[in-house]
């Protein structure tokens, strides 16, 4: 029994140390891997105890140290002490407060030895209030329960940083350049505008004048769309409601200047339209209100004209234009008699890829609708 219970003994040793030396071979396989990660890491990695010394760092944090100078070198390398030459013997001595980066690495790591809660993301700059500052990035959590140590991240960020301006100041330019590109073309389309109007002035048969002023509002309704663009944020799109409503006042006192015979209600929803469907659409509803303003209330009949402007369902736009006067012209009932006004609606409306429907009201209603999808081709061809 003794030679059988010693053979036993003998095994059950043997097979817990190939057990142990397989967890040893592993714990090294581990560590060895956790150290050519830390060692190889570009983030200089830290940990640093209770009394906010360093008490191990990677080759990471040795080359940082050395580009980032002598205040921020004593921080970065085992056995220092965290914080500037101020606020070692007086935390309160530092000036550049947040800004200081040995200072901002210090309260990060305090914060989280006294809270037990990580930080990321924390901005600095070093040294503070220079134009050759380093931007850093500095990130802290505990590595024990107990929280007696603190592991802390640093990363240079100072190249994303200034792409990051470079990106910005080349957006502020391209918007600026932009803005009075849409300026220059819309004092340019004013220019056309009156003389459009002068030559109209000086015309002598009415059919003339008529033509080149209608030609003058059509200018006139496109030159609105890039004074709501330069004045706006976004350079691409238009709050459509709010240019439905100016063009309809603009056309309300050109072509009845009595307001309180014809009155004129605009329920618009805000949509932005990007500016390849708002050209097209501002037009059609700049020929929609001349037809009306022109036909629907001759010898000074009085009425009602509603301008609506929504989005029924997802993804598609909805612009109606309705009266109640004696009725005039839709797109489908001018065949052979089309005038240019609705042709040039006609063409709009195929541009946009939508449907002209007439409604039968109390008058005329004309429904436009199309798709919220971007335009691809310009927004008018005219043959």
């Amino acid at each position: 029994m003794t030679q059988a219970a010693l053979i036993f003994t003998a095994g059950i040793a043997c097979f817990l140390f190939v057990r142990l030396r397989g967890a040893q071979l592993q714990y090294r396989a581990a560590a060895n891997e956790l150290s050519t990660i830390q060692e190889n890491s570009p983030v200089a990695i830290l940990v640093v105890d209770q009394e906010l010394r360093v008490r191990k760092a990677n080759h990471a944090a040795a080359r940082m140290a050395s580009r980032s100078g002598p205040e921020l070198l004593q921080g970065l390398l085992p056995g220092a002490a965290l914080g500037c030459s101020h606020s070692k013997n007086n935390p309160e001595a530092c000036t550049h407060a947040s800004a200081c980066a040995p200072c901002a690495l210090r309260q990060a790591v305090l914060d989280t030895l006294r809270n037990g809660l990580p930080h990321r993301g924390i901005e600095t700059w070093l040294p503070a209030g220079r134009p050759d500052a380093r931007f850093l990035l500095i990130s802290t959590a505990p590595v024990e329960l107990n929280g007696s140590r603190v592991l802390v991240c640093v990363q240079d960020i100072t190249a994303h940083k200034h792409a990051e301006e470079s990106l910005e100041k080349a957006l502020l330019e391209k918007t600026v350049l932009l803005k009075e590109i849409h300026h220059r073309v819309k004092n340019n389309l004013a220019v056309i505008s009156s003389l459009l109007s002068m030559r109209a002035d000086a015309a002598e048969i009415p059919d003339v004048r008529l033509a080149l002023e209608d030609s003058q509002q059509r200018v006139r309704s496109i030159a609105l769309i890039h004074e709501y663009l330069y004045g706006s944020e976004h350079l691409d799109r238009i709050d459509f409601a709010e240019y439905a409503h100016q063009l309809v006042q603009e056309l309300q006192a050109v072509f009845v200047p009595e307001r309180a015979r014809v009155s004129v209600s605009v329920q618009a929803a805000s949509i932005a339209v990007d500016v390849h469907r708002a050209v097209p659409c501002a037009l059609i509803l700049n020929e929609l209100l001349m037809n009306v303003f022109k036909h629907a209330f001759p010898h000074g009949r009085a009425g009602e004209v509603r301008v609506t402007f929504a989005e029924p369902q997802p993804g598609v736009l909805e612009l109606a234009v309705e009266d109640n006067g004696i009725g005039c012209l839709a797109a489908g009932d001018h065949r052979g008699r089309q005038s240019l006004g609705l042709r040039i609606v006609d063409i709009l409306v195929k541009q946009l890829d939508g449907t002209l429907h007439r409604e039968s009201v109390d008058g005329t209603r004309v429904v436009l609708r199309f798709a919220e999808r971007p335009l691809l081709q310009s927004p008018l061809h005219v043959s």
